[in-house]
């Protein structure tokens, strides 16, 4: 015993040391090989606490939300060990979805047991986020509120968990069960991101009646709001809504719930990115008595529009005295009008408005916003405390004319504020200049005065970035900016001052006119990230699109390299002037581990880089150590990489590109000469091709007669054949051996779909086929069957009459069943009065292969 007491001890002290938290807990829970270690930890936490050995911090919230291998019995057997100290459970699909519903619901019974015998294991979360529960689901769910098995439950969080809305089937069965239940004792409900299914045009206009009287009864919130009450939710303090697809007549309903007094203790509510057209209604609420308690508003849209009428009486409410104790509120409008409402949020006489997003077209009203912001402002206030704690600004100002005035003023008001230290809580700045075609052929004051008011403005803002304090910009967006190397080198200073650590999104797109920067203003901003201590720690977004930087891509490579873009992900050069000297820079820092983290490459639009530079480029990722093993997205279209499809089907085959899900070359293809060839069929070999890589990628052949047997022997001996992105196989032009075809027929192993399972178009036109090679393709589509191959294009080839009878009589009936498009006149030595003859055995060969009798001639074509 003393033996097993010693060894206890020791394993509370390893626990103890180890300073797992729940969080490490989760992650090694989810995951098939580190599940028992997770377990065995929460029965050491469990035992400790009976014996009080050692002082741990037990854990109190696991996600499970996405694991990995793990059988639903698996998980439950897991749960049903947890310690007593676990409060909060992230569910995943596995554990509430299909066969694990009855484990689900057991799980249930024996938590609701176990807290009636003695108080113990009293979850008080259920987080369902982002699972779609479906019918059975929700039903399971409402089956146990019902049965009171959420007795104490404090949290339910069901954001994105079903797609029929609010007041689809699934969630109106919550309701009804949470009515039945009288006095659910939960305190936060978390219904964002249930929007009803988007449905199509077509069957709108299919079934007009039903359909309109669908959308009516859909627009009822009575379900939701006949529990959003204290007779069923009594404690209930926090409510989201966000993201449900809100109309304006539900939105109305939701507001007449709160000045009924139907929540009188709720303290935040969520109502951000809903569609409902005016906030008259809500200022009435908020006027009332019936929210006493509020503190927190969010009604922040992707983009705000808020009409007119609303804002007013809205702002005025939150002004008002009987208003509630707001402490945050947060909202964006677009296009707001009124100098009142402008000048008292900028002056600060909305002060429970602490997120704040505004977006103006003409600058004019930014102008009028701006003025009172920075004018009564105090010094400092940005650091903390301030006039808001976010704020986002997007103008879009005409170039030429008066408005151009007021988006210089604009500038200068933006500048002198940074500099006071007066907008630390600026968050982003989206500025865009737009052709006004009134001003097109003269008007407004002289071109080169315009231009030299706007760059003084220009030099002001940039400058005070470099010497302002407490700037938390996270996003800067110019575009048409007419950005100069000048200001670029400003802008690199206040990089390289690490003015800028904050910096999320840079977005300096369509800044590529003659005066534009180009090389020496890209050199001088990464040579600010380069130099600087930290660089941009936390810049995801670097996006310069339709601009010269191109013409200083090398030095973008060396600012990877260097560390100091720990987090850039998204990468836009399309269109940049890029060169052979800057992809080969960015090659450089592929080989040495500085683009591990970035998804979107899209290098579209840069005709000038070379064959050869792009496929130093591929060869980078091939033969790096860890490739870009993150990369989802490679934008190639209208560049000269197309024709080296031999070195991206070898850097497909690596493993290099584990994530990747698109090429985009907006279906280009991928030229292959014969060593491309050879490279394809390695690839095929080694079967590494990325697995989510669906989006059809086409390779075509050079001109010259390119041997391709040792692709279609490739195929043969791969362990899975063509791979699903290999949709189309365009050998046209090519040679293709009866050899080859041979091997390919023999290395079918049975099973439907073969080697070619995800084959949807065969070209070998102008293959030099004779009749064996075509009983040899015959014999290739019977033993490995085309599931869903739909188009053969056979012309050109040395074929004749006997040659497609025996073509008919080897295929096996219906392995083609997909087939609609089957060409094969335009064969040499056929004269006119075979042409007759050979449709009828055409229209043989198509009923043969898909077992279909609807069969259509036009010259040169068989349909179905």
């Amino acid at each position: 015993m003393e033996r097993l007491q010693v060894r206890d001890n020791s394993l509370f002290v390893t626990l103890k040391r180890s300073g797992l938290c729940a969080e490490t807990i989760s992650e090694l829970a989810k995951q098939k090989d580190s599940f028992g270690l997770a377990w065995v930890c929460c029965q050491l936490y469990t035992k400790n606490k009976e014996k009080w050995n050692v002082s741990v911090d037990p854990p109190r919230a696991l996600d499970l939300s996405d694991t990995f291998g793990l059988s639903a019995k698996k998980i439950f057997f897991f749960l049903e060990g947890l310690p007593d100290s676990v409060e909060e459970v992230k569910l995943g699909p596995a554990a509430v979805q299909g066969r694990a519903l009855p484990l689900f619901v057991r799980f249930l019974e024996r938590h609701k047991a176990a807290t009636e015998r003695g108080g113990q294991r009293r979850l008080k979360s259920y987080a369902f986020a982002g699972n779609l529960l479906g019918i059975e689901g929700f039903r399971t769910l409402a089956k146990g509120i019902r049965r009171g098995k959420a007795a104490s439950l404090r949290v339910l969080d069901l954001e994105e968990t079903g797609s029929g809305g609010l007041q689809g089937e699934g969630l109106t069965a919550v309701w009804e069960a949470i009515k039945e239940n009288h006095g659910l004792r939960v305190e936060e409900l978390n219904l964002s991101g249930n929007a009803p299914a988007s449905e199509s045009l077509f069957s709108m206009l299919s079934r007009p009646e039903s359909y309109w009287a669908e959308q009516e009864a859909a627009s009822s919130l009575a379900s939701l709001c006949s529990v959003l009450s204290v007779s069923s939710l009594p404690c209930l303090r926090v409510l989201f809504l966000k993201n449900c697809g809100l109309s304006e007549s539900q939105m109305q309903q939701i507001v007449s719930v709160l000045v009924e007094g139907g929540l009188p203790d709720l303290e935040g509510l969520d109502l951000g990115e809903n569609e409902f057209s005016q906030l008259s209604g809500l200022a009435s609420a908020l006027r009332g008595e019936s929210l006493t308690h509020l503190k927190n508003l969010n009604l922040m849209k992707r983009r705000g529009t808020w009409l007119a009428i609303g804002i007013s009486d809205f702002l005025s409410a939150l002004r008002a005295e009987e208003c509630p104790p707001l402490l945050h509120v947060a909202i964006n409008f677009e296009n707001l009008t009124s100098e009142k409402d402008l000048q008292a949020l900028g002056g600060g006489l909305c002060p429970a408005v602490r997120s704040l997003g505004l977006y103006f077209s003409p600058a004019e009203k930014a102008a009028t916003f701006f003025r009172a912001l920075v004018e009564s402002a105090g010094a400092g206030e940005g650091d903390k405390g301030g006039r808001f704690d976010v704020l986002d600004v997007g103008v879009q100002s005409l170039m030429g004319g008066g408005d151009e005035e007021f988006l210089c003023e604009c500038l200068r008001l933006l500048g002198k504020g940074i500099r006071g230290g007066q907008l630390g809580f600026l968050r982003k700045v989206a500025i865009e200049r737009q052709h006004e075609w009134r001003f097109a052929f003269g008007g407004g004051a002289p071109e080169e005065q315009r231009a030299g008011r706007f760059g003084e403005a220009k030099s002001l803002f940039f400058s005070a970035l470099k010497e302002g304090e407490f700037v938390a910009l996270s996003e800067i967006s110019f575009h048409y900016f007419q950005l100069s190397d000048a200001e670029m080198v400003l802008l690199g200073e206040a990089v390289k001052g690490g003015c800028l650590s904050n910096l999320r999104v840079l977005d300096l797109q369509s800044n590529g006119g003659a005066a534009c920067f180009g090389r020496e203003g890209m050199e001088a901003l990464m040579k600010g990230v380069v130099e600087s201590d930290e660089g941009l720690p936390l810049l995801e977004t670097l996006n310069l699109a339709d601009t010269r930087a191109g013409e200083g891509g090398g030095c973008l490579g060396a600012a990877l390299l260097s560390g100091k873009l720990p987090r850039l992900s998204s990468i836009h050069l399309n269109n940049s002037c890029l060169t052979d000297e800057g992809v080969r820079g960015l090659g450089d820092a592929v080989r040495g581990g500085g683009l591990l983290q970035v998804t979107f490459l899209n290098f579209m639009s840069n005709p000038e880089v070379s064959e050869g530079a792009w496929m130093e480029f591929l060869n980078a990722i091939r033969q790096s150590e860890r490739g870009l093993p993150k990369l989802t997205t490679l934008n190639l279209y209208e560049t000269k990489a197309i024709n080296v499809g031999g070195s991206m089907a070898e850097v497909l085959g690596s493993g290099k590109l584990p994530a990747l899900q698109n090429v985009d070359t907006h279906f280009f293809q991928f030229s292959l000469d014969t060593e491309g060839v050879g490279q394809l069929a390695d690839a095929l070999r080694e079967g590494k091709f990325p697995q989510h890589l669906c989006e059809p990628l086409t390779f075509g052949l050079h001109p010259g007669n390119v041997n391709v047997d040792p692709l279609i022997t490739a195929i043969g001996e791969s362990e899975k054949g063509l791979p699903p992105f290999l949709h189309h196989l365009h050998l046209r032009g090519g040679r293709v051996g009866e050899e080859a075809l041979g091997s390919l027929a023999a290395s079918a192993v049975g099973g439907s779909g073969g080697k070619l399972k995800h084959l949807q178009l065969l070209n070998v036109y102008d293959c030099a086929l004779d009749d064996n090679s075509l009983r040899r393709l015959g014999e290739v589509f019977s033993k490995h069957g085309g599931p869903k191959l739909s188009t053969l294009y056979l012309s050109r080839n040395m074929i004749t009459i006997e040659g497609l009878k025996a073509f008919h009589d080897v295929l096996r009936p219906g392995c083609l069943p997909n087939l609609e498009k089957f060409s094969i006149l335009e064969e040499e030595g056929f004269v006119k009065e075979e042409e007759s003859a050979l449709a009828m055995l055409s229209r043989e060969i198509l009923h043969r292969a898909t077992g279909k009798s609807q069969i259509v001639f036009t010259k040169g074509l068989l349909t179905v």
